[in-house]
């Protein structure tokens, strides 16, 4: 268990390499930056990220198995616009074995997002119907082969009309 860290407010970035029975009891008010790597259970994570209104920069990868969408379905409808914070200027989703899609609402309420990396999401297959936000500047796909097809030009490139206002795209594979 992460110590209480509610009192460290000057602390502005946090970089954490997940350790087995890792739980989340808070962050600093302050944060502006996380990075959590391999991280194993992502339900205590979202009881506390909306909370870190300064955060721009959130990094998340993980072995999750329970994570089919991001941020997760199970939640509220109403509850599911405050879980990430509305000032992420850069996220980075890595890693979730069984990710298969970006959720609508989540995404939406992200009106200050400029950068969004995706990466090692074997089964990522869907972005928002609505698209993904339009403050959006730079877009990273990489390991994510069903969504990388229907980023493309071409016949599979279903996607392209959602992501073409986009300036700066990236997509591996």
């Amino acid at each position: 268990m992460l110590p209480d860290m509610r009192n460290l407010n000057c602390l502005q970035e946090l970089n954490i390499d997940y350790v087995e029975g890792l739980n989340f009891t808070s962050f600093p008010p302050n944060l502006t930056s996380l990075a959590i790597r391999r991280i194993k259970n992502c339900k205590p994570l979202w009881e506390l990220l909306h909370r870190l209104t300064s955060l721009t920069e959130l990094s998340i990868s993980g072995e999750d198995p329970s994570v089919v969408s991001f941020p997760p379905d199970s939640y509220r409808e109403m509850e599911m616009e405050m879980l990430l914070p509305k000032s992420l200027t850069d996220l980075t989703i890595r890693g979730f074995p069984n990710m298969k899609k970006l959720s609508s609402k989540g995404f939406q309420s992200l009106t200050s997002l400029r950068f969004l990396h995706l990466g090692d999401c074997p089964k990522l297959a869907s972005i928002p119907e609505e698209g993904l936000p339009i403050s959006l500047w730079q877009l990273h796909i990489a390991g994510c082969p069903l969504l990388e097809d229907k980023c493309q030009p071409g016949s599979k490139g279903r996607y392209l009309p959602k992501i073409s206002d986009i300036p700066c795209i990236f997509i591996s594979g």
